[in-house]
């Protein structure tokens, strides 16, 4: 662990997908990662579905 990780606040986080050798065919899973210091933060598991739906809709718009 970087000590800059340490001290980071992790206030701006973004969807991040890993390139993996193996697809689950049930759906993706997302990294959020800091964009100041690059540590994944949470990961979560979508469906296919879910997965369009979500970022179909937050990517529109812009969030401060």
């Amino acid at each position: 662990m970087k000590l800059k990780q340490i001290f980071c606040r992790h206030k701006k986080l973004s969807p991040y997908l890993k390139n993996e050798k193996f697809l689950n065919l049930s759906g993706e899973t997302v990294y959020w990662k800091c964009d100041r210091c690059d540590k994944i933060v949470k990961s979560e598991f979508y469906t296919n579905e879910e997965f369009i739906l979500s970022f179909r809709f937050s990517h529109d718009q812009d969030v401060d």
